[in-house]
């Protein structure tokens, strides 16, 4: 059995393997077009396979955060799977660590089953939970997405004097100019392929500005069941000082279009100073699912090779993507 990268070739195999072992009706096998778009870098696979000759015993995706040399920075995983009976042979480890030195960069994965976890661990990944937070627009009279409890109520983040927001998608030059952090560096070009040209979602992008300089970008969606909606913050780019900021004017922009709440799913410890997770909240529920629609709040873990202190958020990987 051999661990590589697959090529130009492999792509049936993959479709293959996702169809027979993974879920049969994968947006993936659903839509080629949307799987190319997601998982391939010029029309490569960007898939780790483990194989012997034309079978597929397992496979582990990923998603480059640079695009002009996708294994000059970081990566996220996506989508780890071995076949049932080739389960005890270690392929999960192995698939793992050949992923941790294919980039020059960190790796991160989100969404990983809590069973799995200690498979990280055991390989030098740092593992953790990403927290939800919520703010709730308790202008609402019956909540058909969200379930809030009756007497429920909630301060709200002030925003930071001198801060102006803007939604459009800024120039190659603005976003460089954003900090951000040394444990999870995304390029220009990765941001503007994952969310600004994304087939499925229409994407959000908030400049946030001090004095006229932009400071950091959030990146959110506008998620409906029913006739009802909410808004998903999904990723962000800048100093998370003005985090909670960003999330206190989506509030304001809920109460206006009369959505349930903004959310948001973060590793950003900064955030438990001005908004109590909703974990903490006793009866609220902020759910995360929509297609089919889930009225659960669920819980994300993560793993990473970063060993400073870094923010990931449910945009990292696969997280936030049609299934």
């Amino acid at each position: 059995m051999q661990i590589r990268l697959a090529s130009h070739k492999d792509k049936e195999k993959i479709l293959h393997f996702i169809r027979d072992h993974w879920k049969a009706d994968h947006i993936f096998l659903r839509d080629p077009n949307f799987w190319s778009y997601e998982m391939t870098s010029n029309g490569k696979p960007n898939y780790i396979l483990a194989c012997d000759q034309n079978k597929v015993f397992g496979l582990l995706g990923f998603i480059p955060y640079e695009i002009a040399e996708p294994f000059a920075g970081d990566i996220a995983l996506a989508m780890l799977k071995v076949r049932e009976d080739m389960s005890t042979l270690g392929i999960g480890p192995k698939l793992l660590n050949f992923a941790k030195n294919l980039s020059n960069g960190e790796v991160h994965c989100v969404g990983i089953v809590d069973k799995a976890l200690s498979m990280y661990t055991l390989l030098g990944y740092q593992t953790g939970h990403l927290q939800q937070y919520a703010l709730i627009n308790q202008s609402i009279d019956n909540y058909c997405i969200a379930s809030v409890p009756r007497q429920y109520s909630q301060s709200l983040p002030e925003i930071f004097d001198g801060l102006e927001f803007s939604n459009f998608f800024p120039s190659k030059d603005e976003f460089e100019k954003i900090e951000q952090t040394e444990q999870r560096q995304k390029d220009f070009y990765f941001v503007k392929h994952r969310y600004y040209e994304h087939p499925k979602y229409f994407y959000k992008l908030t400049q946030i500005r001090l004095h006229g300089k932009i400071q950091a970008l959030g990146v959110w969606r506008i998620v409906k069941h029913n006739n009802s909606c909410a808004i998903k913050l999904v990723d962000w780019f800048g100093c998370d000082v003005y985090l909670a900021s960003l999330l206190r004017y989506l509030h304001d922009y809920s109460v206006k279009i009369k959505a349930e709440y903004v959310d948001c799913y973060t590793s950003c410890k900064r955030l438990e100073n001005y908004i109590l997770p909703v974990s903490q909240v006793k009866d609220l529920i902020v759910p995360n699912y929509f297609h089919p629609f889930v009225q659960k709040s669920v819980g994300i873990s993560y793993a990473t090779t970063a060993k400073n202190p870094h923010a990931l958020f449910c945009g990292d990987g696969d997280q936030d993507r049609p299934s």
